[in-house]
């Protein structure tokens, strides 16, 4: 039995990722852009202001991060404990309060008359809130606020307490002080014209970022100094003190670099800085900056730094698989991957030699293959070559054409011909509308369009596959080629007919597709009939996919995820007359009951794992009659996501059901 069990437990433990029943994610893309860091104890909380990747926690120095918010910006996030208070930027007044480390939140009014915050601060009393109405201040964590404004008539951006003095800094008023807990404020005498950014206390002088540098004051906020010596760049952008040490980091338009002042030279020391630092804070017992878009770790007070050895993944829009390379599109910056997912390093094309645009402020639409060079196409200035070292490209559209205005949804080439798919383009020239597939033959000068028994042509996704080419259409239907794009065959529709095909890869006689809200498909009939196949993946719109000889390849919010071609076949699956599996209710919050049926009695295991493969609960391995089982699946410690449910046999063979924790 022991030695049964060890194998029944091998299996589900490594079938996450070597066996991959499901969708896994990759590595990455990593990289979202960190606009701000807060630790308390041992927990570390990134987040940023463009909604992109919403607020992570990480409890082991970076080497994994949860998400505990997706698609929503915030500007600052307070920690206590259990109790987080974490700033809306997109919805004026708003706080989200949570009392259980992340795991639910609630979103009450911090300013009446829409106003915003910028940013918190807290102690063990009272969280004080600097908003565009002033200061408020809730005593019982964030849910209900009061205004402490009286002499405070400004908006207010950041706020500290030096001593029993409370400093408030604004944008056009310079900066104001309280010695009575903000029932009343005063004017310093700094230059109102400076916009006061962030604070830090280091020993007896009050540190501050404004508008012009970096100020220090030695009266808690009375009276204010320029404290720039040493600085190599003025324009600070970070700022952090803790007992007598402070660390700020510059560079926003400049040298980037991390600072440490000196307070017996009374200068800044430049230290060993990761690059790009943009915000520095202390952890439990480690100075943190971000860089490169990730987290340092520095133990030696700034000497040295190490990266985190894991980053948070972060959403991407278009992939390809070009030669033996996974190209994937993030916010328009491209990131390439030769080792399936492992690493993600950024290419900087920053500037195209015929072109000043820049490829980051631009996304792409499409991304496809012509030979072993790059095809992108983006939603302003047309379609490009690149080759693959990624210092060198040709706009293919030097002439006012269609797709200059509008992106491809989905493009190739063979040769010298380019195929595009196109959906409702609107061409400036002639006011019209072009929908379908348009094929060039002439570097991209002129296009024609095929569409002979395409009786659906507006155009979501378009791929090759040997020498026949597949579209999908944005009311789910599937079609086919054989004799580049003259003429085409209807194969099928996605079931329910509520999404369009955005994706499409062929493999092994599998035609594999994604609905943007739907999830992933796959026919094993020539797209006569598909079934849904989105195990393991999160919930959200899944927005490209492509493959290579070993997996399958999808594009979500959460970064790209893989599946193996051979599991979409089925081929480890039970057959679903044996064994059934199910858990209810699903979404659940916490608990839910694990639900499953046998044909024959046997022994089996229960285990459940997270979207990263890693158990997060098991039930050893018994002995089951034939029949119905019910078993309950606490989950009320679990952070929100999907997780998967396995049951394990003896015989080797195992069933997944996927379960949404709220």
């Amino acid at each position: 039995m022991l030695r049964k069990l060890a194998f029944a437990l091998a299996i589900v433990t490594s079938s996450s990722i070597p066996l991959e029943a499901q969708w896994i994610p990759t590595h990455g893309p990593t990289g979202a852009f960190i606009s701000w860091i807060t630790a308390d104890g041992g927990t570390i909380y990134v987040g940023n202001y463009d909604g992109t990747g919403g607020v992570f926690k990480t409890t082991d120095n970076g080497a994994h991060f949860s998400q505990l918010i997706a698609g929503v910006g915030f500007t600052s996030l307070y920690a206590s404990g259990q109790n987080l208070v974490a700033i809306d930027r997109g919805t004026p007044d708003t706080a989200w309060v949570s009392h259980d480390g992340g795991q639910s939140w609630t979103k009450p009014v911090v300013v009446p008359n829409n106003h915003y915050i910028n940013s918190i601060i807290g102690d063990a009393t009272a969280i004080l809130a600097a908003t565009d109405s002033g200061v408020y201040r809730s005593t019982d964590e964030g849910n209900t606020w009061t205004p402490r404004n009286a002499g405070l008539n400004s908006r207010v951006v950041s706020l500290i307490r030096s001593g029993s003095t409370l400093i408030a800094g604004s944008s056009q008023d310079g900066v104001f002080f309280s010695s009575d807990d903000g029932l009343s404020w005063q004017q310093s005498n700094q230059d109102k014209m400076f916009t006061f950014l962030n604070f830090g206390n280091a020993g007896p002088i009050t540190f501050a970022i404004a508008g012009s540098g970096v100020f220090g004051s030695t009266d808690h906020g009375a009276s204010w100094a320029p404290y720039q010596n040493g600085l190599q760049d003025t324009n600070g952008v970070g700022l952090v003190a803790n007992g007598t040490d402070a660390f700020v980091a510059t560079g926003e338009y400049g040298v980037y670099g991390i600072y440490k002042w000196n307070s017996s030279s009374g200068s800044w020391n430049v230290m060993s800085n990761p690059l790009l630092s943009t915000q520095i804070t202390f952890g439990q017992s480690e100075l943190i900056s971000t860089a490169n878009e990730s987290l340092t770790f520095s133990s030696d007070g700034g000497s040295t730094w190490r990266y985190a050895p894991g980053a948070m993944l972060t959403a991407c829009r278009n992939i390809a698989m070009i030669g033996q390379s996974l190209f994937a599109d993030r916010n328009g910056y491209i990131y390439v991957s030769t080792d399936q997912g492992s690493t993600w390093p950024r290419q900087h094309w920053n500037h195209f030699n015929d072109s000043v645009h820049v490829i980051g402020y631009v996304g792409s639409s499409a991304i496809g293959a012509i030979g072993n060079d790059i095809l992108l196409s983006d939603n302003l200035y047309g379609i490009r070559r690149v080759t693959f070292d990624g210092l060198h490209a040709t706009s293919l559209l030097p002439t006012n054409q269609f797709f200059n205005y509008a992106g491809a949804n989905g493009i190739f080439g063979i040769g010298d011909t380019i195929f595009a798919g196109a959906s409702d383009i609107y061409d400036i020239q002639t006011s019209s509308t072009f929908s379908g597939i348009y094929v060039s033959t002439d570097q991209g000068m002129t296009w024609t369009h095929r569409n002979n028994g395409l009786t659906d042509t507006l155009v979501t996704a378009l791929s090759l596959s040997g020498s026949t080419i597949y579209a999908g259409t944005e009311f789910g239907k599937l079609f086919s080629s054989t004799d580049d794009g003259f003429n085409w065959k209807y194969l099928g529709s996605l079931p329910g007919g509520v999404d369009g095909i955005y994706g499409i890869a062929v493999e092994n006689s599998k035609i594999v597709v994604i609905g943007y809200s739907t999830g992933v498909y796959v026919s094993f009939d020539n797209g006569a009939t598909f079934s849904s196949r989105s195990e393991g993946l999160p919930p959200g719109p899944v927005y490209g996919l492509t493959s290579d000889s070993k997996y399958f390849y999808v594009s979500t919010d959460s970064g790209v995820w893989k599946r193996t071609i051979d599991d979409l076949s089925g081929v480890n699956a039970t057959p679903s007359d044996e064994v059934t599996l199910g858990t209810y209710p699903n979404p659940a919050s916490a608990s839910t009951t694990i639900q499953y049926s046998l044909k024959n009695a046997g022994t089996v295991s229960l285990t459940a794992i997270d979207a990263l493969g890693r158990v997060v609960w098991n039930a050893a391995e018994h002995g089951a009659s034939a029949g119905t089982h019910n078993l309950e699946l606490p989950m009320s410690t679990w952070p929100k996501g999907c997780y998967e449910v396995i049951l394990s046999r003896a015989n080797e063979s195992k069933v997944m059901t996927r379960v949404l924790k709220q």
